[in-house]
């Protein structure tokens, strides 16, 4: 839908619960529909700070890295930081193995 809603929507879930990180997660994907990428990084950084050991905050914040910014070795320490709290997230590994492979 309206992205402007959307954001504004995820900005009010942020005040509800201000140690909630799924709400900027949203947000910094809205922002980045928008093209206000420095925005969305601001944001998840935000997030990181909330809960560092939040996995989907760092997997996150490496795509955004590498697809946004062409920030390979930061993309691939979020994704290595994302492994390290969650092993299992066949995402972060999938895209650490593609930045190793070059793609």
């Amino acid at each position: 839908g309206d992205a402007s809603v959307a954001a504004e929507s995820a900005r009010s879930a942020a005040r509800w619960d201000p140690l909630a990180v799924d709400p900027l997660i949203t947000l910094a994907l809205v922002e980045q529909k928008l093209g206000r990428n420095r925005d969305a990084l601001d944001t998840l950084h935000t997030a990181a700070d909330l809960q560092p050991q939040n996995y989907l905050v760092h997997y996150q914040l490496g795509l955004l890295l590498e697809r946004a910014f062409d920030r390979r070795e930061q993309a691939a320490a979020a994704f290595r930081r994302a492994l390290e709290l969650n092993p299992l997230h066949r995402e972060s590994t999938y895209e650490l193995e593609a930045l190793a492979a070059g793609g």
